[in-house]
């Protein structure tokens, strides 16, 4: 049944996060990348950036599902969390009954996560959650200071491995990158301009040299793409 994105929402509030086990854990991809103003083409999910960058996600979505990882998280921003979940769609969609033992989540930092947003983004959430994502609030109530932040943090503990959409720009998805790191979490990462997904970071050491390779981004060559948006 086809229901209205406010619909869903007032229908999660009575849902509780899942609970997983190591077992889970270790079989979970948890997801944290950019919000429309540090993405080159905002929130035009239709342009031939958007789509690109959702494929180069698909592909790294896909490459992680052929390792066995069956469950996904996603944070449910706008921008690059939509795109992401609409990926991990599109890749278990694509595998059909071999990924009839997968899952996606959306989780959501609050209960008036959406309030603001633009009918643009809550159209996409609102068909990605009545074509087959679950999702589910991590806090039960309204927004908080710091309730973003619990998110993020839920996500990455529930997982062993985290893909982000992420150049080095400072803000929520580094913290969240930087949490990974202390906690042992293996990472790729995968450039919102170039769409090229970066090698397997698996050890703390590979994870720390490359976050601060992304972190030492030569400002005037980054500043020169910022500008072409």
């Amino acid at each position: 049944m086809y229901l209205s994105l406010d619909e869903r929402l007032e229908f999660l509030k009575h849902k509780k996060p899942p609970t997983a086990t190591s077992e889970d854990i270790y079989r979970t991809v948890s997801f944290t990348g950019y919000r429309p103003g540090k993405l080159p083409f905002g929130n035009d999910y239709e342009s031939e950036g958007a789509k690109k960058l959702k494929s180069a996600l698909m592909s790294v979505f896909d490459q992680l599902f052929r390792k066995n990882y069956n469950c996904f998280l996603t944070g449910g921003a706008a921008g690059s969390d939509l795109l992401a979940a609409d990926a991990v769609a599109e890749v278990l969609k694509s595998y059909g009954k071999r990924a009839s033992r997968s899952i996606s989540f959306i989780c959501l930092p609050c209960h008036d996560h959406v309030r603001r947003w633009s009918e643009k983004d809550r159209n996409y959430l609102e068909r990605l959650l009545n074509e087959g994502t679950y999702a589910f609030y991590v806090s039960d109530r309204p927004y908080y200071q710091g309730c973003m932040q619990v998110r993020n943090r839920y996500m990455v503990d529930n997982s062993s491995m985290v893909v982000a959409v992420f150049d080095g720009q400072p803000g929520g998805t580094k913290n969240t990158l930087d949490y990974a790191e202390k906690t042992n979490k293996k990472i790729v990462t995968v450039d919102p301009f170039a769409y090229l997904r970066t090698e397997l970071f698996i050890t703390k050491k590979d994870v720390s040299n490359h976050l601060s390779f992304l972190n030492c981004v030569n400002e005037e060559y980054r500043s020169v793409r910022y500008s072409d948006r």
